[in-house]
Order: structure tokens, then C-alpha cells, then sequence
């Protein structure tokens, strides 16, 4: 498939950078618009993570953490970048991983930082690190990079095996999309290797084999810039090493026939050269990254005797069905610390929901960076549904990601902002939460996923739930406003008798169409909407909350308040359905507005 990113990322930066005339908040956008379209951070998160960018931010601008990786990211746009801002950039890295301590000024977010890798370093975590620009890279300077990437991971490969570092240049943010997509950079699509097999028997269309562990290595070593675009966890620098695999393959190679999962290769063809040789066609590992990974590391320091004379050998799948690749990668890599949200795009659920979306005039991105991806008059078909405009602003492009609608669905219908906010990865496809969502219960309708979506995209928008308000517990409740929104639906539904008073019915429980009443009538939902707003601000402001907050964590906690108690503190949200029901009896005339709709 022909990459239609290629030539036309240019464009997008610039034209996302051109909102300001300033140099400084160019390179500000460019930064933000790395972390929204490579890493896929909402703009709700992305205000906080550069708030490190300035005087002496130690080569940081942006961290954060997901699905258990802490990342830390510099980016220069355009002229900034020269490769002298490179090699002070992997210095400083280098610095305050190996001395925590050592940060140079007093930018009191570099502390946070170094507190957080040495947490992260202690508990055996990955650290991903990012040197990034919109520039080329001059011949000269890939051949550095080269010496830099391999001299760094030598460096950090006993004490910090899962620190890397990433540098890219703009080819290397299309290279970064296109895995991304599993779309195989042009230059690899017609490649072929060839693996010598000790042992193997053919079913169908798959190879199972026994390779010795040095032959598997140097086909890995011949072919390594290509064959894990297809692997769920992208680079193949990110995968760290694993001390199990290291000591198997050092100590007891003949063991690792035992010991190892192996590996899954799909690929378009194959076919036998000789006996023991079979010639691969567009080979991608699909499952075993991080085992083929650390074989390699440890093969390329023994020397040229020692390679000759390795022993043991790996079990190797290959099969010949590149339709079924998605299958393939969603299963073998199932029982693997992969990130849920890479998943959606394989989930059959998901794909329909594409559908369904689409009929309604919505994108909606299952797959990381597919928007992006899309030719301008292929996303100018997303009108959205006029109806509800008014819940969007102007700039809203009819895209919703799929992260985003399901931390909201999960907050509307299950009541788990905290969840949602602080622990996203839980609802992730096979996360602790995914069976929670989605089973046979999962509303296929597209109208019970936008609707959440949409009261989280106006409570951020038009009421200052979002990183800027000077409102501070509005910092942290957009989940809990979407959560509140739709428990006090359910009271109105009560209170207009919709629905019986004493039955304890939740959001997800109500028919699609009561919903849609309201939210087709924006005059009555903006007063709704407006309500909530007045409830959260009784309930955050009430002397028995805020002497709850203050017990729980010493102070006027609110960030960790929301991540958990409001979550599971039944108490609290007792106290919660009290204020609504007697905002609810103080307000009778939005009742009786509400109840002429019905």
C-alpha cells in the first residue's frame, strides 16, 4: 500500500505552526503537534506536558507517561535544529539518567522529571527518550546518528536496558506514521530474505521450523530496518532487553528451544531454495520482537568464534497469508504487555462501529494516525450531524478517536471518570476493564458513543473544563463532568417520571432514543449542560468534600481526588445524587421544560 503521508506532512505542520508569527510559540505548536498526531495526547493533556519547556528545561520539552512508559521528547522546529542541539541533547539525557541529581538550573518541573525516571529505572520500566525535528538530516548526520544510537544503547545495555533513544528527522516522522498505519515504507516492499531452517515440517501455508539461534541472528542483522513494521510495539530500539531471554541465550542456549514462545513471521510468499534455505518474501515479525530483538544484542558482542560456534536453536513460525495479518498479530501478541489501544484497530466490534460512524458523517479513528493519513477531499465527506454542532467548536474536524470515545463512554455509562482520566490503559482492548465494556451487553449504536463524546468536547470548551481554566478543580474533571451529566439525566428521568423513582437504574440501562430527545434540542440540553456545571461547583465547593479531600491526602488534593475516591468512595457519591436531586427540586422549571419534550 502506497503511503499517501508521504510529501504532504510538510504541509500539515505548517500549517498548524503558521497560527503564530513567533518564533518561540512556532516551535511551542510544533512541539504540541508532535504529541497530538505521533503520540496521540488530547489537547486537554498537551497544555501540561510542555509546561516544562523554557529557561533551562535540561533539553525537555514534553514528558509523560502511558501504558507504563515514561517518554521524553525535544523538538525543533525548522532552523532551531543543528546537530549541536543533538549532541547537547543526549548529553543532558545521558546525565540526568545516570544522575538524577545532576540537573542543571532551577526549572522546578526537571526535578519531577529525574524523580520519575529514577522511579521508573527502580521498578525495571521503560523509558522512551525523543530528539525530533521537521528538518532533514544531512548525510553527514544520519552517519552520527547512527554512531550515537549504537554507542548509546552499548552504554545504557547493563545498567538501563529500557531507556532508548529515538532521533528522527521529518523522513523519520512519516517512517514513525507509517508503522503506525502498517503501511511498509516503499524502499522495503519488494524485499526478500532467506532463512536457513536445521529442521521443519510444511502445513498448508506455514513453515514451522527449527533455526539454529546464529542463523536466526543473522537473518535478523541482514534485514532489521524492515521486518517489525508490522509488529504492534513499532521500533524495534523500544523493545527492551529481557534479562530471562539474555540468560538463556548466555548460559543455557540449548535451552532456549524450551524455554522460548519463538517467533511468528508473516510474509506475501515463500519458497524453498534448497533443502534447509527458504526464500522469504516481504518478511514481517509479527510476534517475537522482543526475543528476536535481544538475540541480536547479545550475538552482535561475541566474537567471530564464538558466533560460529553458538549453540541452540528458536522455534520459527512462517506463514504465507498477508490478508490474515492483523488476526495473526492480535493473537500470538495477546499474552504480551502490548498497549490496548493499538488493539482497537484489529477489533472486530471497532471496525463495525467505523462503519456506523461514517453513515453519521463521523470519522472515527480506530487507527492510530489514519486521519492524518487521509487525502484532504477523502476527510472533506465528514460533515457530522448538524443537530448537535452546537456540542463542537468551530475547528471540529468530525474526527473522534477512539481513546477519547471510550474514556468518555466509560465515565457516562459506568460512572469511571478516575478510571478514565488516570488509568485509560484499563479500559483498553484486554486491559483489566475492556471485558467491563465491551461484552454482550456493548450498545452497537453509534448515537450511546458520540453522545458522551460530545458533553466531554462542550464541558471542555465552552466551560472551561480543561488544563487552562482558572477554575482549579476544572483542571481535573472532565471525566467527572462527563460522569455527572449523565447521572443527573437519570434522576431528571426519575424526577419527570420517565423512569420509575426507586429503580437504581444507570445511563447505559436507558433507551437511546430518551437521549436523543434532548440532545436533539439544544435549548433545553445547554441548560442541562449549564446545570451540571452548578452542581459540580456545590459539590467541589462543599465543606464536607473539601474536609474529604483534605484527610484523604493532607491538602486540597484535587488531581488524586478525582483519579480515585470520587470513583469509589461510595460515600462521596451519595453525597453527589444528594446535591443533584435537591438542585433537581430548586429548579422545577428546567423540569418542566424538559417534560414537554417527552
Amino acid at each position: 500500500m502506497e503511503s499517501v503521508v508521504i510529501g504532504r506532512i510538510e504541509d500539515k505542520i505548517e500549517k498548524y505552526v503558521n497560527n503564530s508569527d513567533n518564533t518561540k510559540e512556532k516551535g511551542t505548536l510544533f512541539c504540541k503537534w508532535i504529541l497530538k498526531y505521533l503520540f496521540e495526547q488530547s489537547d486537554s493533556e498537551i497544555g501540561d506536558m510542555c509546561e516544562i519547556d523554557g529557561k533551562s528545561d535540561n533539553s525537555i520539552d514534553a514528558f509523560f507517561e502511558e501504558d507504563k512508559i515514561f517518554r521524553i521528547i525535544q523538538t525543533k522546529y525548522n532552523t532551531s535544529h543543528n546537530w549541536a542541539g543533538v549532541a547537547k541533547f543526549i548529553a543532558d539525557m545521558k546525565r540526568i539518567i545516570e544522575f538524577s541529581n545532576k540537573y542543571v538550573g532551577d526549572n522546578n518541573l526537571v526535578p519531577e522529571v529525574c524523580n520519575k525516571i529514577e522511579q521508573y529505572l527502580e521498578e525495571d520500566k521503560h523509558i522512551e527518550i525523543y530528539y525530533i525535528t521537521n528538518s532533514n538530516f544531512t548525510k553527514e548526520e544520519r552517519e552520527k546518528i547512527e554512531f550515537e544510537l549504537d554507542k548509546f544503547g552499548r552504554e545504557f545495555d547493563c545498567k538501563f536496558n529500557k531507556v532508548t533513544l529515538h532521533i528522527l528527522d521529518i523522513e523519520g516522522i512519516k517512517d514513525f506514521i507509517d508503522m503506525s498505519l502498517d503501511i511498509i515504507p516503499k524502499k522495503y516492499r519488494n524485499a526478500t530474505s532467506k532463512l536457513i531452517l536445521k529442521n521443519y515440517f510444511i502445513s498448508n501455508i506455514t513453515y514451522v521450523a527449527e533455526v539454529e539461534l546464529r542463523d536466526f541472528a543473522e537473518f535478523v542483522m541482514k534485514n532489521k530496518e524492515y521486518l517489525f513494521y508490522s509488529n504492534i510495539r513499532n521500533y524495534l530500539k523500544s523493545t527492551p532487553v529481557n534479562k530471562g531471554i539474555v540468560k538463556t541465550f548466555k548460559e543455557k542456549p540449548k535451552d532456549f528451544w524450551y524455554f522460548n514462545n519463538g517467533i511468528t513471521i508473516v510474509c506475501d510468499d515463500f519458497k524453498p531454495e534448497s533443502e534447509k534455505v527458504l526464500e522469504i518474501f516481504m518478511p514481517q515479525i509479527v510476534n517475537g520482537c522482543q526475543t528476536a530483538n535481544t538475540i541480536l544484542n547479545e550475538y552482535r558482542k561475541i566474537s567471530t568464534n564464538q558466533k560460529k560456534q553458538k549453540q541452540g536453536t528458536i522455534l520459527v513460525k512462517i506463514i504465507k497469508d498477508k490478508n490474515k495479518k492483523d488476526e495473526i498479530t492480535q493473537y500470538t501478541n495477546r499474552q504480551n504487555s502490548v498497549s490496548g489501544k493499538d488493539f482497537f484497530a484489529l477489533d472486530i466490534f471497532q471496525k463495525k462501529m467505523v462503519k456506523e460512524f461514517e453513515n453519521l458523517g463521523y470519522f472515527y479513528e480506530i487507527q492510530n494516525k489514519s486521519s492524518i493519513a487521509r487525502k484532504v477531499s477523502e476527510m472533506e465527506k465528514y460533515k457530522g450531524m448538524n443537530e448537535f454542532r452546537y456540542l463542537f467548536s468551530h475547528k471540529f474536524n468530525n474526527i473522534l478517536q477512539v481513546k477519547l470515545v471510550v474514556q468518555a463512554f466509560a465515565s457516562a455509562m459506568y460512572f469511571m471518570p478516575g478510571t478514565a482520566t488516570s488509568r485509560s490503559g484499563e479500559l483498553m482492548v484486554y486491559g483489566e476493564k475492556w471485558s467491563k465494556i465491551f461484552n454482550d451487553k456493548t450498545p452497537e449504536k453509534p448515537l450511546n458513543w458520540l453522545y458522551p463524546f460530545a458533553v466531554m468536547t462542550y464541558a471542555k470548551n465552552n466551560l472551561e473544563y480543561n488544563n487552562k481554566s482558572s477554575v482549579l478543580y476544572k483542571k481535573y474533571s472532565l471525566m467527572f463532568y462527563v460522569a455527572c451529566y449523565f447521572r443527573c439525566l437519570v434522576h431528571i428521568f426519575k424526577e419527570i417520571e420517565l423512569i420509575g423513582r426507586s429503580e437504581n437504574i444507570n445511563p447505559l440501562e436507558i433507551e437511546i432514543e430518551n437521549y436523543t430527545k434532548i440532545f436533539k434540542n439544544s435549548d433545553v440540553n445547554k441548560e442541562i449542560l449549564n446545570f451540571v456545571d452548578g452542581v459540580i461547583k456545590r459539590f467541589m465547593r462543599d465543606k464536607s468534600i473539601t474536609e474529604a479531600i483534605k484527610k484523604k491526602y493532607d491538602n486540597l488534593d484535587i488531581a488524586n481526588f478525582m483519579k480515585s475516591e470520587v470513583e469509589t468512595n461510595e460515600t462521596i457519591r451519595t453525597t453527589l445524587d444528594e446535591f443533584i436531586i435537591e438542585e433537581l427540586h430548586d429548579n422545577r422549571e428546567l423540569l418542566s421544560t424538559i417534560k414537554k419534550i417527552y
